[in-house]
């Protein structure tokens, strides 16, 4: 998760659904979105620039140029992404959350308030596994869902990424990846900047959970590319964050997308591991050396 934050696309919009299995009067957002989906065998395929560069009316979504089995949802809003995802967010990775099922929507706002965040910038983006999402809707139920909720269960089902199953949920195969970003405010210029930033970030996690040798590079440089003092310092930086560091594969997903594709003062930087820029800059580089090849994106 980021908590800090050439090709012609012709977009793929989705609108804001009606939750709970109401059948939506024709012309609202939710009628739309069945619309959309009818039909649809794909999604625009788009580099993170094109991406970065259209700030988006409406939800929008894209499969990852450079490896399509990366979902992308792209929201007109911070608040909209919060009340679509912070509870699976919560649910997944942070730490004092239950994990074994999911906390209703004032547990939700009651944790990220006693942590000290806003609910709409918990996170900048977002980034989960299938293999999460299908836990998270198996152990909610069609009717523990909020309506933004509901609609991205449908999306997900719709797009493959997941599949019922006798007891919920499962992740399809081969597996995929979902990922979100918005419209996080500010001038166009400093708000692309800030989209291109958060959507590397977002995208570095997708290709975690989708390359299989990706994934076993990042594990080999946490165990043996770090020394006990530097895991030490991304695991207090983590803490401080307010992730689940219990969650091994969670810190070793962190660690690379933090430390190989997140860059600029109050986003990522030597300050905020506790060290000089010299030694920050040889962890970047020896990380970049440690991969077999680093994701282009």
């Amino acid at each position: 998760m980021a908590r800090f934050a050439a090709v012609a696309i012709a977009l793929a919009v989705i609108g804001v659904g009606a939750g709970r299995g109401e059948a939506p009067p024709p012309n609202s957002d939710a009628a739309q979105i069945t619309a959309a989906m009818q039909g649809q065998t794909g999604l625009v395929v788009a580099s993170a620039d094109d991406i970065a560069r259209r700030i988006p009316r409406r939800l929008t979504l894209y499969r990852a140029a450079h490896n399509p089995r990366v979902l992308i949802l792209d929201f007109p809003d911070a608040a909209l992404q919060a009340r679509t995802l912070n509870r699976i967010a919560v649910f997944a990775e942070m730490k004092g959350a239950p994990h074994d099922r999911v906390p209703d929507e004032a547990e939700t706002r009651r944790l990220i308030a006693e942590a000290g965040r806003p609910f709409d910038h918990f996170y900048l983006g977002h980034d989960y596994d299938a293999a999460t999402l299908a836990r998270f809707f198996s152990l909610a139920g069609a009717d523990g869902l909020s309506p933004e909720e509901a609609r991205l269960r449908n999306i997900l089902l719709h797009y493959h990424v997941l599949r019922t199953a006798a007891d919920g949920f499962v992740a399809t195969t081969p597996v995929q990846a979902l990922i979100s970003i918005a419209d996080l405010g500010g001038t166009p210029g400093d708000a692309v900047a800030l989209r291109r930033q958060v959507l590397r970030h977002e995208l570095a996690h997708g290709e975690f959970f989708t390359r299989l040798f990706y994934r076993a590079a990042c594990d080999r440089f946490w165990r043996q590319g770090l020394n006990g003092y530097e895991r030490n310092l991304f695991l207090r930086f983590l803490d401080r964050e307010g992730y689940d560091i219990r969650e091994t594969e969670l810190v070793i997903n962190e660690v690379q997308a933090y430390l190989g594709f997140t860059a600029g003062p109050g986003l990522f930087d030597a300050r905020q591991l506790g060290i000089d820029d010299i030694a920050f800059d040889e962890l970047r580089q020896r990380f970049h050396r440690a991969m077999n090849a680093t994701p282009a994106f």
